[in-house]
């Protein structure tokens, strides 16, 4: 009963947690992710979400380790991963490269 009260508790957080990014607020996004890295250490989403983060607050190396974290629980890169890639390395400034 616990352990899946405490799922549920993390897929409720998960939800305010990507409609938080989709507003552009980050602020307790970080403390929520800790909560998903632990109980879905294996999930390359989760992974991903993290990179999005670290990558929008400027951090740039924790967001290329979520994302080599994301690469190596895929085996490969997906579509998703590689746009977050791209991303970072726009951000970084690389537009010029990354534009075409």
């Amino acid at each position: 009963m616990a352990i899946s009260a405490v799922y549920g508790y993390g897929i409720w957080q998960w939800r305010r947690s990507v409609e938080s990014l989709r507003a552009g607020k980050l602020a307790n996004v970080p403390d929520q992710l800790r909560l998903f890295l632990t109980l879905w250490p294996d999930n390359p989403e989760v992974h991903r979400l993290a990179a999005r983060v670290a990558r929008m607050s400027g951090d740039f190396p924790l967001a290329e380790e979520r994302l080599n974290t994301c690469l190596r629980l895929e085996n490969g890169a997906t579509e998703p991963t590689q746009i977050e890639f791209l991303l970072m390395r726009a951000q970084s400034g690389e537009l010029d490269q990354v534009a075409q």
